[in-house]
């Protein structure tokens, strides 16, 4: 992340619906390439907490280290006249509450999807020690591809810091409630709305998932709640299906959700740097590793002779 002054970017239309909580939020252009973007503000009251002015600095070190596909690209932060702020890319696609509002709900395989790209994101943030403290339908951006983003990660939690002393574990686990909350909202919509064409089974497991994500059940973790709806969309849709890998921007056939929903992250984030080149496999690589367990055997055998 690059600390760039207020004065580089130009306030084009606010998109805060209310500044009660000391935060505003703009798209702004840049000065330098004329490109939007969304900018948070923080007024100097709130920019003037210690507790604050620490979370602040801290998650937005972490965050501008681990990007990841379902989070706004951190792009600069700075301070104005005692007020911090911080810039993101714009959103794409339109909350999750306008979409409801809208009458305009997500067809059952697109809660499936829209629900794991959610765990996915709470996953990467956990494991990085942040919490998003605020997961509301507002906080989520769907775009017409069906592809999140999810907003203001860390925000609520920044402005609570000064006041409570809630700890990691507390958040987390509001998360996961909070994303229960979400989940059922967005079915219940959909079954108004007569857009669910879930079997009994499929229902059931997803009433389920939602009563222990509320609940929050000890057992549940955003790893188990991607396997579950992972497992959804597998029986939804069959054999095939199409999701758009972020990554290297193709469009490829039954993909993302069940290979990364079993591969590590580091393994993820080589594949995404372009590290990953391994083409072999994995009969190949179960050879390889027989040969050279016997190559080790014979050098060991010969040594203890040569004794």
């Amino acid at each position: 992340m690059i600390q760039t002054p207020l004065s580089a970017f130009e306030l084009l239309e606010e998109l805060s619906e209310d500044r009660s909580d000391g935060v505003t939020v703009w798209r702004a252009r840049t000065t330098e390439t004329c490109s939007d973007v969304r900018l948070t503000l923080f007024s100097a009251e709130t920019s003037a907490l210690t507790g604050f002015r620490a979370a602040f600095r801290k998650d937005q070190t972490t965050l501008s280290e681990a990007p990841h596909d379902n989070l706004p690209e951190m792009l600069f932060w700075g301070e104005n006249r005692g007020q911090l702020f911080f810039v993101t890319e714009m959103l794409t696609g339109i909350s999750l509450s306008q979409r409801i509002e809208a009458d305009d709900a997500l067809l059952w395989d697109e809660l499936a999807d829209v629900g794991w790209q959610i765990a996915s994101t709470l996953q990467h943030a956990h494991n990085r020690g942040l919490t998003h403290g605020a997961l509301t339908l507002s906080a989520v951006y769907v775009s017409a591809d069906v592809r999140v983003v999810v907003a203001d990660l860390g925000v609520h939690r920044w402005l609570a810091s000064s006041e409570d002393s809630v700890s990691f574990v507390e958040y987390a686990t509001k998360d996961l409630r909070d994303f229960g909350r979400l989940l059922k909202a967005a079915v219940q919509r959909a079954v108004d709305c007569g857009k669910v064409s879930a079997t009994t089974e499929q229902m059931r497991a997803m009433d389920e998932l939602i009563a222990d994500l509320e609940t929050g059940s000890s057992t549940v973790s955003p790893r188990d709640v991607q396997g579950r709806l992972g497992r959804m969309l597998l029986d939804v849709a069959g054999d095939s299906i199409e999701m758009v890998d972020a990554r290297d921007g193709q469009q490829l056939a039954r993909r993302s959700i069940v290979d990364e929903l079993f591969d590590d992250e580091s393994t993820v984030q080589e594949r995404a740097s372009g590290r990953d080149r391994d083409t072999s496999t994995p009969a190949r690589r179960t050879w390889g590793v027989v040969v050279l367990v016997i190559i080790a055997s014979l050098m060991a055998m010969i040594a203890f002779t040569a004794l």
